[in-house]
């Protein structure tokens, strides 16, 4: 998801759907962490983003493959809404 994001796929490409697996994995607990990079950093990987990399995040899809597990459940929920 990062590489995705990060290399600018995601921006020049708005619309690509993808789903990740297992509630994207751990973003939904460390989402707030990515909300603190500025949306127009230009070092390392990331491409010029003209939005927050946490809106590019959002984008996704997550199935809800967790075993049960409800905190996780909610956590994913929160982070990516209804519609996932």
């Amino acid at each position: 998801m990062g590489r995705l994001v990060f290399s600018g796929v995601l921006e020049k490409c708005p619309n690509l759907t993808f789903i990740t697996h297992h509630c994207g994995g751990m973003l939904p607990a460390f989402y707030k962490r990515v909300a603190l990079i500025p949306p127009k950093v230009m070092t390392g990987d990331v491409q010029g983003l003209t939005k927050s990399p946490l809106e590019y995040f959002q984008r996704f899809y997550a199935d809800t493959v967790m075993g049960g597990n409800t905190a996780v459940l909610v956590a994913c929920y929160s982070f990516f809404g209804a519609d996932t």
